[in-house]
């Protein structure tokens, strides 16, 4: 990871004031999953890169994660691009659909379609986004 350091970040994440290691652990007790030390390692590693890295394309590749905290954290970058988002949008989680519609870089036309999403905090995030578009645009 040393070699990636230019490319993130100097902003202080939400996510940097918790031990990531402990969140995974404790949450996949919690799923009676239980994971190796070097996979621990290895996931919040990921994650924390989610959070900060600047790099568009290291960003789509962590996209792809089988880790959800992972693709959440990259539906929150907000150097995200919008073909990234869009694909995240479509996620199988709801947790990781929610945060992308709450990303500035978002398509429009993409979170009307999410209005009509199967889980309801998806179709409130969604709501949320589109009435604060309408009140930035007013505003102008």
């Amino acid at each position: 990871m040393f070699f990636l350091k230019s490319s993130f970040d100097n902003i202080r994440h939400e996510n940097d004031n918790y031990n990531r290691e402990v969140l995974i652990a404790t949450t996949s007790r919690i799923f009676g999953e239980n994971i190796s030390r070097r996979q621990l390692k290895k996931r919040a590693r990921l994650w924390y890169a989610a959070d900060h890295l600047i790099n568009v394309n290291l960003l789509d590749k962590l996209s792809r994660s089988p880790y959800v905290e992972v693709r959440e954290s990259v539906a929150e970058n907000v150097h995200t691009s919008t073909e990234t988002l869009e694909t995240l949008l479509q996620d199988e989680y709801f947790q990781v659909r929610e945060t992308a519609i709450l990303n500035q870089n978002s398509p429009l036309s993409k979170i009307y379609d999410m209005l009509n999403d199967n889980h309801e905090d998806v179709r409130r995030a969604a709501e949320l986004r589109l009435q604060s578009e309408k009140l930035t645009n007013s505003n102008l």
